[in-house]
């Protein structure tokens, strides 16, 4: 068979085929739209009808301008610290002539102050035991310093001090010491008024020594004005404390009593107790044979 017997048996083949799928399913009959009927009603809905306008005349609107301030330019103020908040120093204590008296108007009241006298009498010396002694002092406007001396009666184991002193209506004496338990016995401060004789009296003891010093007694005299104390006279005495020797063992004893009660118990006891032992096994105690 040649080529072109070939082509052909395959063209006939493929219109054989063609034929065969055309019996199997056979075409279906598309039926044709009949335009003639009527189509169904359409379903209408109610509309509702417009309110009619309102007959109110319609409000025009118009827009206010607003009139903005101009801003005033910003400026920092300076910064102050309040004095309350912060942390103040602590005050010099005032001098005694502050800004209501100068120098000179405290020295005029002084001038108006009167003269007068005092005199001072302590013990010229004391030991540890003896009894507190009394210290004086008198003040007097009429009386002159020889006078008065004689008033106070200084025995010759005290010393006594005499001199002039300006005196104001309101006198206070002052006695302190480090050396002395100073305790005072009589009104501090006094009214002092003219011709009479005013005393002041303290019991002084010496204070816990460990051998003979010299104790000493300072003297503060003065009166109080509107700005302050006044110092009208100053005085210093010293005064001779003594110790025995017995004194000072006792002291020595008591400071180191416990020391001692340690040293018995350790050492004194047994020593004693070997001396003890060796005395009576030497036949120097004998027992008692009941006659």
């Amino acid at each position: 068979m040649n080529r072109k017997g070939c082509i052909a048996l395959l063209v006939a083949s493929f219109i054989v085929a063609i034929c065969g799928c055309a019996n199997k399913h056979p075409a279906v009959p598309v039926a044709a739209a009949n335009l003639s009927e009527p189509s169904p009603p359409i379903k209408e809905y109610p509309v509702k009808a417009a309110p009619p306008p309102s007959k109110e005349p319609v409000r025009e609107v118009t827009m206010k301008k607003l009139h903005v301030e101009s801003v005033p330019e910003y400026h920092q103020a300076p910064i102050t610290l309040d004095e309350s908040s912060t942390t103040k120093s602590p005050e010099k204590p005032k001098a005694l002539t502050s800004s209501k008296y100068s120098t000179k108007q405290i020295d005029k009241i002084v001038d108006g102050f009167e003269q007068g006298s005092f005199a001072f009498k302590a013990p010229l010396s004391m030991d540890i035991r003896d009894p507190p002694a009394t210290v004086t002092l008198e003040i007097s406007s009429k009386l002159s310093k020889e006078e008065i001396r004689k008033v106070i009666g200084a025995k010759e184991t005290e010393q006594a001090e005499s001199g002039t002193i300006e005196i104001s209506n309101n006198v206070e004496a002052t006695l302190s010491s480090s050396d002395f338990d100073v305790i005072l016995q009589s009104k501090n401060p006094q009214l002092v008024s003219s011709g009479k004789v005013f005393t002041w009296e303290w019991t002084i003891k010496p204070k816990k020594v460990e051998k003979t010093m010299v104790g000493k007694l300072h003297l503060d005299v003065s009166t109080t004005l509107d700005e302050g104390v006044y110092v009208l006279h100053t005085l210093n005495k010293e005064i001779s404390i003594t110790i025995s020797k017995v004194d000072q063992g006792v002291d020595v004893v008591k400071s180191n009593w416990e020391y001692l009660k340690w040293a018995w118990g350790a050492v004194l006891v047994p020593v004693f107790g070997f001396i003890w032992k060796k005395y009576t096994k030497n036949g120097n105690v004998k027992p008692n044979d009941g006659g």
